[in-house]
């Protein structure tokens, strides 16, 4: 399984879409460019949906939200290359948790575990320029972990959380290191 962070930023339409989403929607997901995400991505594998977007684009900035984890889907389609750029790929992926709004990176700061998970974490080395990344185990977990302390998710989400290898039991007892200001 891979754990990946999608980020949804050139099309107003899809943002939009995403952010009045539900579980089990289903979107194409077009325009991705990571040769290895594309070769080891399997279907089931796990995928935190971030939005992103140039909020001085009209349509986006109509759209009034702030960038950030916006949901969390599963993947329902091998990658299949684009048929004009053959290094870009498309997926469908399904919507299995959706987050009453963005979280953002202000959100994660005081989550050092945090730091440098492209798209979700702050930023030491910069942003790369693509729209996937894949992620460790350990990440995805100390985002789950975050999410958490920040009370996103709790026993009421549990299913969509045990596919994906986090026991019920163990929601009460996730920690995460956090800075104490």
């Amino acid at each position: 399984m891979t754990y990946q962070v999608i980020k949804v930023s050139n099309s107003c339409q899809l943002i939009g879409n995403i952010l009045n989403t539900t579980v089990g929607t289903v979107y194409t997901i077009d325009n991705l460019l990571d040769r290895n995400a594309q070769q080891l991505t399997n279907i089931n594998d796990f995928v935190f949906l971030v939005l992103g977007g140039n909020h001085a684009d009209s349509c986006i900035n109509n759209l009034n939200y702030n960038n950030g984890l916006k949901a969390f889907a599963k993947i329902n389609s091998l990658p299949i290359p684009m048929p004009n750029k053959p290094t870009h790929y498309q997926i469908e992926i399904e919507i299995i948790f959706a987050l009453p709004n963005t979280v953002t990176k202000n959100n994660f700061y005081l989550y050092p575990d945090l730091v440098d998970i492209w798209s979700i974490g702050a930023s030491t080395k910069g942003e790369k320029n693509q729209a996937v990344s894949l992620i460790s185990q350990v990440n995805f977990e100390n985002i789950i972990k975050a999410l958490i302390d920040l009370g996103y998710l709790n026993n009421q989400n549990n299913s969509t959380l045990v596919h994906f290898g986090i026991m019920q039991n163990q929601l009460s007892k996730c920690t995460i290191n956090t800075i104490q200001i």
